[in-house]
Parts: C-alpha cells; structure tokens; sequence
C-alpha cells in the first residue's frame, strides 16, 4: 500500500509541471517627454488649424507615461499626466482618445472627464459607433491619470493589439489657443491618428 501511495505521488508530481499555467496579462510602458505640448490656435469662425508650436510651459493635459495591460478579459490603458486639468482652470474642454489596432481593424476610445467622472465611448476606426456597456473610464487624482477600461469581447477579442494616446486641453479664456499632446511622441503631429506602439499579446 505505501508503495502504491509512493508511485501515485510520484506520477502526480510529474504530471503537474504539464499543466498549462494561468495566463497573465501582458504589459507595455512607455515614458513621453516631459514639456512636448503642441500649442494650437484655430480659427473658430471658419475652421481649421491657423498655426501650430511647441509649449515648454504648458504642464496641463501634458502626457509623460503610457501604460498598456492586456489580459483574457479586458484591455487597460492608463494615462499618466504631468499635471491634470481640475478646478477653474479646466473650464472649457479636455480629454483625448486611446487608439487601438487590431489584426483586424482599429478603435477609438475617447474619454472626457467631467465632474469627478469620465465619460468614454467607444468607435470604430471609420467613425461607427461601437456597442459597449461595461466600457470604463476613471480619473485617478492622486496619480494625476485617466484610466480606460475595454472589455476584450468588445474588439472581437483580438489576439494582439496596438495602442496610442492623445490629450487636449482648451480652456476658455484661452480661445482660440488649446494645447494637445501624443503619448508616443513629441508634441502633437497636426494630423491623423496618434504613434502606436508594439503589438501586445492577449494574457
């Protein structure tokens, strides 16, 4: 009988290093310089940008870390500012959007944060809305950050994806001017989606 145990627990030992392990979620950082604000100033009567130029000064909105975490069941991206816009002085507009690629096709999840919460809502890379309920957003004050949450089903459960940011900040007593900024490079190019970084594989 203490032979049959012995070689039960024997077999069982080698048949558990076998096993698949829990799958963890992979994650991506990347650092954005500090002082890169584009500021823009736009025509409000006919639109468009009249000209744009870099804002050392500007710390509001200004993008200096991007962290992306991708597990089996949902996409989290966090954005980390030099200084968030809060109080008086975020009369007016902010927010941005997380640009996501798939194998498939891209995303857009704008967020706006506005009275202690952040609305976000989710499209596709043509403008189409995308259905998502449990989509979420969060301001996280005392890490000065905005936090974006994706359900993985809600981008068709991609097996890697692709991400970006941009922020803006326009507060009223500076119209026409505003400031944006892009979590992977310097300042804001003026045109198009924000730099991706790396494919990252679903945990």
């Amino acid at each position: 009988m203490i032979r049959t145990l012995g070689l039960a627990a024997v077999a069982a030992a080698l048949i558990l290093p076998l096993a698949p392990a829990p799958a963890s979620a992979e994650t991506h950082v990347v650092r954005d310089a500090r002082g890169d604000m584009t500021r823009v100033t736009s025509d409000l009567v006919n639109g468009g940008v009249v000209k744009t130029r870099p804002d050392r000064a500007q710390s509001k909105a200004d993008i200096v870390r991007l962290r992306t975490r991708y597990g089996a069941r949902a996409l989290q991206v966090t954005i980390k500012f030099r200084e968030l816009p809060t109080g008086p002085e975020a009369d007016g507009w902010w927010g941005g959007y997380v640009s996501v690629e798939t194998p498939e096709r891209r995303y857009n999840a704008s967020f706006h944060p506005t009275r202690g919460r952040v609305r976000v809502e989710l499209r596709t890379g043509s403008g189409g809305s995308r259905d998502c309920r449990r989509l979420k957003g969060a301001t996280l004050v005392k890490r000065s950050a905005v936090q974006v949450t994706i359900p993985a089903s809600c981008l068709d459960a991609p097996r890697w994806v692709r991400t970006g940011a941009h922020a803006g900040y326009q507060p009223e007593s500076a119209l026409p001017d505003s400031w944006s900024d892009d979590a992977r490079a310097t300042g804001w190019n003026g045109d198009g989606p924000p730099a991706l970084g790396p494919r990252i594989r679903r945990g």
